[in-house]
This record gives structure tokens, C-alpha cells and sequence, in this order.
């Protein structure tokens, strides 16, 4: 049975909401190794338009950008989920890594890795950018990091990595390596959103923060910064900052001419989205809740669409009354008559919502009196009174379990259904009820629900995301393992697709040869 266009939407949206595996992910199936990365597609509604149904595997990696790449199956790594390896390349996300010393590749953190000649920034060789900024085409003579001598500075965020050093410097990464001058190599530290600092002085990217105060100096969540005596944006000192507002980075921050809410600005005359003026009356203008797309002023409330890096920023007016607007929990917002639903891409009327009585289950679940929602979609013959949510993709009623908002068909009993593994898994995930145990796969359209005949419910035993066992059969993503001896079969951890017992070893449901 296969799931029409809006059905497909929805997945592709909880897996967007999701984003479960760092930058991105290797997938080894159908004899090819694919790359997978965390922003699936970039235009959702051009997915829902395009394509009615699902009919082969492939369409769906390939709506979800997900590509294959020459790299030799039986003998693909994956080393950091960005970064991975065969017995004759390395690759960064499905791009070889050209000339690179197979022998001497590490990863040394996040994007950084190395080998005997060279360092690398997601997947380029990181040249030290000349003073006078001057382009060398010749990369003989441009001068390189010491991969011998190469150390990391810890990052707030460990997937992303901007100031390395060696014996020579230390440097702000982007394209090229910009050297800081008279940085202290003992006691620099990298503090997040390019900034960082040693003994003597407080740095943005390669520049030195003339008079910032390093004692009490803090980099804000919204990537703004302070220090007791002043607030920064971008490495520059905003003027007119009045020192009681510096308490957190969701109060206003008054500029000059401007008040900082949330992510936008007001003036006296206008609402702006980095510096666009949006022609909202900054009269009585203030959030909704604590987010930052929804707000209101004297003549009534306003979606901002301030994640469009497109311009103009889309503003939508609507049609609520903006003394009962609010946000219920996170996801869901409503008025007395109204029920929407925000799935970071748009704001989407959830159709003939009861507002009265609706409440929010989960992210990307909702109820009211009558039905069960997923998302902006109603879940027809769905008993919003048995309603009891699992996790946040996974709710049942008392007839039906919902995956991702769909139906499963097959699960003999929802009373006693429960999952066993992570539902966040990439291929899928495991779950039981008190007569069976199943395989609800990510990808299978025909398929969904795999009932794993000869299981025992009672003796079950989930080992990671790929294989469970009990004391006679072994199960890789949903697929009996013939001739697996179930005793001795163990995995490598709890993320690998490795696998073995007393006889054989496995790899990707599969005999390693």
C-alpha cells in the first residue's frame, strides 16, 4: 500500500523536525553507499507538488536529496557520519577527497582531519591565507598547516570547528586559514559564534575586540556578546546600550536608534529583519509567546517568515483576534476560533480544528474533541478521547497505533504496543505488542509494518538500531539472518551495523566473505 503525496509530506517533515544524526550520515543498501544530510530538501512544497506517490526506494532517497556515490561497498567506513572511507579514497559527505594519504587519515575533530601532508576543512586542504590577502593560484607555493604539530581548540559546538593551531600560529578557519597575531597558545580557548580568547585579549574570527573586558566577557545564545561595560555584534561595539538590560539574551537590548525583540528590531517608525523594514507598526509591538515568527501590535498579529533567506521576508497577516492569539505549547498556536500549526517552514490552518477544546500532545501532534492531528493533517477515524502519545512520532488510541502520523497497519494489538528501539533510527525502528514483535521501517512504502514470525515476545532482546535476537533467531532491520547462531551473536556496540557470532561475521544485515 502506497502513501499518497500529503502522507509523504508528512514524513518528510517530522524528519526534517527530527534531525537526528549530527551534520549528516552514510547509508549502505542495494549494493551502493548513499550520503545523507540533516536539511533534507529545501522546498517542501515543490516535494508535495511533484510527487503524488511513492512507487521505488530510489524516488524516496531521491526527494530527500539523498545520493550515491563510486565508493566501493564492502569496504566503506563510515568514520564521523561526514567523513568516511573505502580501501582506496576518502570522502567527505559523497565528495573524494582527491590525493589524500589513505595510511595517515584521521579525523582530528568535527570538520578538521589530517594526513601526512596536508590539514582539511570539510574535506579541502587548508592553505594559511597570504597578508596582503593576495589570490595564489600556484598551490605549491602557498603555505600550509603543519599536520605534525596540528592541535584543535575546544568548540562549544564539536561539529564545527573554526580556530586551529600549530607550531607556527594559531588561526581563524573558514576558507582559508587567517593567522591571529600575538595570540597566546597556552591559554587560548574558542567561546562560540566565531569568538574566543586568551590572557590578553578577546578575539572575533582573526581580529583582536580593542577594550573588551575578558574577565566578564560572554558570547550570548543569539550570537551577540558582552562584557560589563559594553555589548558587541559581530566583534563591534553597539553604543547606547543601557548596562540593566544585559541580563540575558531575550531581553531587549536598546541600540541607538533601535530596540532589539527577539530577532527583530523596532524603531519608532518600523519592525525590521536585519536591517528590511517589514511595514509593521512597531506601536504596541511585541512576541507571541517565546517565539520569534509570531507577533502582535495595535492593529492585530503577524507570521514572519525571519528563517527565509530569501528577500523580501514574507509577512502574513491573520485573521485572529490578537487578545486570544497565543502559543499552546511550542508547535501549535490558536484564538478562540482559530488552530495553527508551525512547522518552521510556514504556518499551516489546521482545517476544522475545534479551538475550544484543542490541545497540543507532542511537537507535532495535536487533539481536540473530536480527532487526533498530525501536524496540520486530521487523522480521520482517529479517538481523540483514548489518545495516549508514545514519543513524539509515535501515539495510539485505542484501535490504532500512528507512525509519523500514519496509520500502521498490521499491529495486532495497540493496547500493548510499545517501541523497543530508538524511533529516531534511519532505517526505522522495533516495537511489540503482547502477541508479536515488528519492524516499522522508515523506507518500505509496501511494507511498513514487518511482523518478525518466530520471535519470542518474552525473550526478546534488542541489541541496537539493526539487529535483535531472542534464543533461536537474529533479525537485521527486519529481515531474518539465515543460519545466524542466535546464542553467540553479538554486535560491535550499540551503533554498528557489524555484527557476529561463533561462525560468521556480519555487516549490513549481510555475510562479511
Amino acid at each position: 500500500m502506497f502513501f499518497m503525496r500529503k502522507n509523504i509530506f508528512k514524513i518528510l517533515v517530522m524528519l526534517i523536525l527530527l534531525g537526528n544524526i549530527g551534520f549528516g550520515e552514510y547509508i549502505k543498501k542495494n549494493g551502493r553507499v548513499y550520503y545523507r544530510q540533516d536539511e533534507f530538501y529545501s522546498d517542501l512544497e515543490e516535494v508535495k507538488k511533484s510527487f503524488r506517490e511513492i512507487e521505488k526506494e530510489e524516488n524516496f532517497y531521491r526527494i530527500l536529496d539523498i545520493q550515491y556515490f563510486p565508493a566501493d561497498m564492502d569496504t566503506f567506513q563510515d568514520i564521523n557520519g561526514e567523513y568516511g572511507k573505502d580501501k582506496d579514497r576518502i570522502f567527505f559527505e559523497k565528495n573524494e577527497i582527491h590525493e589524500a594519504d589513505l595510511a595517515s587519515f584521521v579525523v582530528v575533530k568535527g570538520n578538521i582531519s589530517k594526513d601526512k601532508n596536508f590539514v582539511y576543512n570539510m574535506g579541502d586542504r587548508i592553505y594559511l591565507k597570504d597578508e596582503n590577502e593576495i589570490d595564489i593560484e600556484n598551490e605549491n607555493m602557498r603555505k600550509r598547516i603543519d599536520p605534525a604539530t596540528l592541535k584543535v581548540f575546544n568548540s562549544p559546538d564539536k561539529n564545527s570547528v573554526r580556530y586551529i593551531g600549530d607550531k607556527n600560529g594559531i588561526y581563524y578557519v573558514l576558507n582559508d586559514a587567517q593567522k591571529i597575531k600575538g595570540a597566546d597558545f597556552k591559554t587560548f580557548e574558542e567561546l562560540g559564534y566565531s569568538y574566543a580568547k586568551d590572557k590578553n585579549n578577546i578575539y572575533f574570527e582573526n581580529r583582536k575586540i580593542k577594550g573588551a573586558d575578558i574577565s566578564s566577557f560572554e558570547v550570548l545564545e543569539t550570537g551577540y556578546a558582552k562584557d560589563k561595560n559594553s555589548f558587541y555584534s559581530e566583534g563591534k561595539k553597539v553604543k547606547g546600550i543601557s548596562k540593566n538590560l544585559f541580563k540575558a539574551p531575550s531581553e531587549n537590548s536598546v541600540q541607538k536608534d533601535k530596540t532589539i525583540i527577539g530577532l527583530l528590531e523596532v524603531d519608532d517608525n518600523n519592525v525590521y529583519n536585519i536591517d528590511e523594514p517589514l511595514n509593521i507598526s512597531p506601536k504596541n509591538f511585541s512576541l507571541i509567546g517565546e517565539r520569534n515568527d509570531y507577533v502582535k501590535n495595535d492593529k492585530g498579529v503577524y507570521f514572519i517568515d525571519i528563517y527565509n533567506v530569501s528577500k523580501p521576508t514574507v509577512v502574513e497577516k491573520l485573521p485572529v483576534n490578537p487578545n486570544k492569539f497565543r502559543v499552546i505549547k511550542k508547535n501549535y498556536l490558536k484564538d478562540d476560533k482559530i488552530v495553527y500549526y508551525n512547522n518552521n517552514h510556514g504556518n499551516l490552518k489546521v482545517e476544522g480544528a475545534d479551538a475550544a477544546s484543542f490541545q497540543e500532545l507532542t511537537e507535532n501532534y495535536g487533539k481536540d474533541k473530536n480527532y487526533i492531528y498530525f501536524g496540520e493533517q486530521k487523522i480521520e477515524n482517529s479517538d481523540s478521547s483514548s489518545v495516549k502519545a508514545i514519543t513524539d512520532v509515535i501515539l495510539k488510541d485505542k484501535k490504532n497505533v500512528y507512525y509519523i502520523g500514519q496509520k500502521l497497519e498490521g499491529i495486532n494489538d495497540a493496547g500493548t504496543f510499545e517501541a523497543i528501539s530508538d524511533v529516531k533510527g534511519l532505517n526505522g525502528f522495533y516495537a511489540k505488542d503482547k502477541y508479536n514483535i515488528y519492524f516499522i521501517s522508515a523506507f518500505d512504502f509496501s511494507e511498513k509494518v514487518r511482523k518478525l514470525e518466530g520471535l519470542d515476545v518474552n525473550k526478546i532482546k534488542v541489541l541496537n538500531e539493526y539487529y535483535v535476537k531472542d534464543s533461536k533467531e537474529v533479525y537485521c532491520l527486519g529481515e531474518r539472518i539465515d543460519y545466524a547462531d542466535a546464542g553467540s551473536f553479538k554486535v560491535n556496540n550499540e551503533y554498528s551495523s557489524q555484527g557476529e557470532d561463533k561462525n560468521r561475521k556480519y555487516e549490513y544485515c549481510r555475510i562479511v566473505k
